[in-house]
């Protein structure tokens, strides 16, 4: 009898475990995921387009350089995911791909990228030049009611246009508020 209860035992505090630890891995991806959702946004509000060194310093050793640099420029990215819950088929599998073309050390456009596994998928690209100023929503409409889209805008857009397009949620379904648009 003793044995079936240090086993009981056993498995509920195994199971303890489990819980908390995959809480404590999905609210350290959460606040990475917002993490750089926040930077990429505060990078849009300086008065200067983001050099290299400010990307390295902001997001450390998780900013990779994709392939050795070509003449018009490098890419760099990095990369925000849930792959060990998903993996273990806890919850569906959900990526954060933040981009960046860099010219010169300069960077010239950044890419925000959000994919999952249950259909969502949006696309934000910044183009950093000096009279960039646009702002345009497409939300894909006709080719998947899940949930997909994409919004480009300049570097010169107001500070609202810039907070409407990177407002991804990372919490719950990305951009959510796109569907209005549709």
């Amino acid at each position: 009898m003793t044995f079936f209860r240090r086993s009981a035992v056993f498995a509920i505090v195994v199971m303890l475990l489990a819980v908390c630890a995959s809480g404590i891995y999905l609210y350290r991806v959460k606040r990475n995921a917002d993490s750089v959702v926040r930077i990429v946004y505060e990078l849009t509000l300086n008065g200067h387009p983001p050099a290299i060194q400010e990307l390295r310093q902001r997001f450390g050793g998780a900013l990779k350089q994709n392939d050795p640099c070509a003449p018009d420029g490098c890419d760099y990215d990095l990369f925000v995911s849930n792959r060990v819950l998903a993996a273990i088929g806890l919850i569906p599998y959900a990526t954060l791909r933040s981009s960046f073309w860099v010219k010169n050390g300069v960077v010239d456009a950044s890419g925000l990228e959000f994919w999952s596994g249950g259909g969502a998928f949006y696309y934000i690209t910044v183009h950093y030049c000096e009279h960039c100023d646009s702002f345009e929503i497409n939300p894909w409409e006709a080719s998947s009611p899940l949930g997909t889209g994409s919004i480009e805008i300049g570097y010169a857009a107001s500070t609202a246009n810039k907070r409407k397009a990177i407002a991804l949620n990372t919490g719950s379904h990305a951009l959510a508020w796109m569907q209005q648009y549709r």
